[in-house]
């Protein structure tokens, strides 16, 4: 049976037999929802996507064919991957007083030196971290005081206290401009318009104060409805979300935009009775944090929902029938896959990665934080194993000074692989070439570990050609078979070859090589 979307209909059984619960996404209506959300903001350089909506590093890559040349994101992982996908301008676009964190963010301008990155301060807390840790850093890193439009999430007060911490950060020579978040402005068209004016005076204050110290500056921000409002001489870029894919509730909200659903949720009918329907995408599938009868559209009302199963009204499905549902939030329902079923321009299906809920993990540096302490009634020690070093003549000398792999807390950490043999020659010189020799050094490694492919967790691959991303991608699926751990793809310098591979696996039965 064929079931339509009731906001924007779309047979399910367009999409190729899959398992389900899965995220489904049509470039066609992606590059549709750019073209609109262009428009309705003066112009495709002005808009500056925030990358939480998707988490994709293919998406960015298509953002980027199309004009788009700034991004924004929220986490650290989010940051390095746009990086990776070819960006030049990222906002990391969350105030943060951690050291760790910020530590990182430093960190990638070394990584990618032809990259603007810009951070968010909006304390003289936050202040002091970013001054001790951008010590020696590289000039390309900049600071925008994060105001608060009285949300009261974070961001610093309109007032005179905004404009001494920008003349602070000004001092030291890496004052971008301001950054603004409305996300609480709602109603109707007129009366967003009328809150928008009132920041927009009052950022058009603090810009003035400013200017007659001679410093001119920017600002960036907005969201999903307010973006269309905000005058170009105040806000030079503007951040709508969710636009990428839209969502049942903005399409219902903001329709004057004429977006039209692009991400879904393809599930399966696993049951029916009694004039009702069960899915096979639970509250573990689809917009978690919405209130439970309000997490999708696009068939009838929810009557109950499950980790794993939503029982939705409905007498005309049969069991085996197939739907797409339109999240209510999309940004939180991508969070939740690694993959995306995608259907590219010419009518073609295919998996891609997307970072689904991963997130960056520092190295622990045995220390608290500095103006901190770490607690010790959490219940959990950190205190690694005792590590352990091996040596095999199975696979590759680590030609430097470090371990091929070590176990710590039941998990193995190999150290990055890259294309050579025990005597350091470089083995192929095609990107499918390396990739299948750094794979297979990768696999015996883990063997001698007491471990292999099943039990990885992680993969972090390193491309001196991102552009190869496409070739390396083909290779990996291939060998890698059904194990599908989370993975970044990373684009920067290697030392005379195309791919590097490190990798994280759970501790396997055996204890060989330990």
């Amino acid at each position: 049976m064929t079931t339509h979307n009731m906001i924007t209909p779309i047979a399910a059984d367009l999409v190729p037999a899959v398992a389900t619960p899965c995220f489904v996404v049509m470039e066609d209506r992606v590059l549709h929802n750019l073209r609109v959300t262009a428009q309705a903001c003066g112009g495709v350089e002005r808009l500056m996507p925030h990358v939480k909506t998707h988490r994709a590093a293919w998406l960015v890559a298509l953002l980027l064919a199309n004009g788009v040349d700034a991004f924004k994101a929220s986490t650290l992982t989010e940051v390095e991957m746009v990086l990776a996908a070819g960006a030049t301008r990222v906002t990391w676009a969350f105030p943060t007083v951690n050291p760790q964190n910020i530590g990182r963010f430093v960190e990638l301008a070394t990584i990618f030196p032809k990259a603007e990155l810009t951070g968010l301060v909006d304390s003289r807390k936050g202040l002091e971290v970013w001054t001790r840790l951008l010590d020696g850093a590289p000039p390309s890193i900049n600071l925008r005081i994060d105001l608060d439009p009285e949300m009261g999430r974070t961001g610093v007060p309109m007032n005179q206290t905004a404009l001494e911490l920008a003349r602070a950060v000004a001092r030291l020579g890496r004052l971008a401009g301001w950054h603004l978040y409305d996300g609480h402005i709602r109603g109707a068209y007129d009366e967003r318009k009328v809150e928008v004016q009132k920041l927009a005076d009052t950022l058009e204050t603090l810009q003035s104060g400013l200017r007659g110290d001679g410093i001119d500056v920017d600002a960036i921000g907005a969201c999903s409805y307010t973006f269309d409002l905000w005058p170009r001489s105040v806000m030079r870029h503007v951040s709508p979300g969710t636009w990428v894919y839209s969502n049942a509730e903005h399409l219902r909200e903001l329709a004057h935009h004429n977006w039209v659903a692009a991400g879904f949720v393809l599930t399966t009918v696993v049951s029916t009775r009694n004039g009702t329907a069960t899915l096979d995408a639970g509250s573990k599938a689809i917009s978690p944090d919405k209130p439970q009868r309000q997490r999708f559209q696009g068939v009838g009302d929810i009557v109950l929902m499950n980790e794993e199963h939503t029982v939705i009204r409905c007498d005309t499905l049969d069991t085996g029938d197939r739907l797409l549902l339109v999240p209510e939030h999309t940004c939180t329902t991508a969070y939740l896959y690694n993959h995306a079923l995608v259907r590219s321009i010419d009518g073609q299906w295919g998996y891609r990665d997307q970072l689904g809920n991963e997130r960056s993990i520092v190295a622990l540096t045995g220390r608290p934080p500095v103006g901190g302490r770490i607690p010790t009634s959490v219940g959990v020690s950190l205190q690694p194993e005792t590590p352990q070093l091996a040596e095999s003549s199975k696979h590759p000398s680590t030609g430097g000074h470090y371990s091929l792999w070590r176990k710590a807390g039941g998990m193995i950490y190999v150290a990055g692989q890259v294309p050579r043999d025990r005597e350091r020659n470089i083995l192929g010189d095609s990107i499918e070439e390396q990739t299948t020799a750094v794979l297979n050094n990768l696999r015996l490694v883990l063997e001698d570990a007491g471990t292999d492919f099943s039990r990885l967790v992680r993969v972090q691959a390193y491309l001196s050609d991102i552009s190869e991303f496409q070739r390396f991608n083909a290779v990996y699926a291939k060998v890698m078979g059904l194990a599908a751990p989370v993975r970044t793809t990373i684009g920067c310098a290697l030392n005379g070859v195309r791919v590097e591979v490190d990798a994280v696996a759970e501790a396997g039965d055996v204890t060989g090589g330990a």
